[in-house]
C-alpha cells in the first residue's frame, strides 16, 4: 500500500515538474510524513530544508581526499567546510553558494586545476563514505 502511494505521488511530482525523465528522491523525511504531503507541499518544504542545510539544488558541493587536514587553499577559505578524516587520509567538503560558483569563473577554474589530483568531485553523489 505504501509503495503504490508513493508511486502516484512521486509520479504528481514528475508531471508538476514536467519531465518525462527518473525522479530520484532524497530525503530525511519519514515515510508516513510523505505520504501526508500533497506534491507541491512536499516539494516545497524539501527546497526550503535544502536551501537551509546548504545542499543542492541552492549550494555546489564539492569534495576531495588529501593526505593530512593542512591544505592552504585560499580562495575557497570563505566558503562553509567539513573535514573529517577517512582511515590515513582527510576527505574535505566544501559548499559554494549555486549563483557564486555560476559566476565566478575563477573559483571554478582554480577549483578544478588545483585539486584535480585528489579526486575532486563536485555534487558528489555521495558525501560521506
Amino acid at each position: 500500500m505504501i509503495d503504490e502511494i508513493l508511486f502516484y505521488k512521486f509520479n504528481n511530482i514528475k508531471s508538476i515538474l514536467n519531465s518525462n525523465g527518473e525522479i530520484y528522491l532524497e530525503t530525511r523525511r519519514e515515510i508516513s510524513e510523505l505520504i501526508k504531503l500533497s506534491p507541491e507541499r512536499f516539494y516545497e518544504i524539501e527546497l526550503s530544508s535544502r536551501n537551509k542545510n546548504n545542499l543542492p539544488p541552492y549550494y555546489i558541493i564539492i569534495t576531495f581526499v588529501y593526505k593530512n587536514n593542512e591544505i592552504n587553499l585560499e580562495f575557497l577559505n570563505k566558503y562553509k567546510k567539513i573535514i573529517y578524516k577517512i582511515g590515513n587520509k582527510y576527505k574535505y567538503i566544501y559548499f559554494i553558494p549555486r549563483g557564486e560558483w555560476e559566476d565566478d569563473s575563477i573559483v571554478r577554474s582554480m577549483t578544478y586545476e588545483s585539486l584535480k589530483n585528489l579526486n575532486l568531485e563536485v555534487n558528489p553523489v555521495k558525501i560521506l563514505d
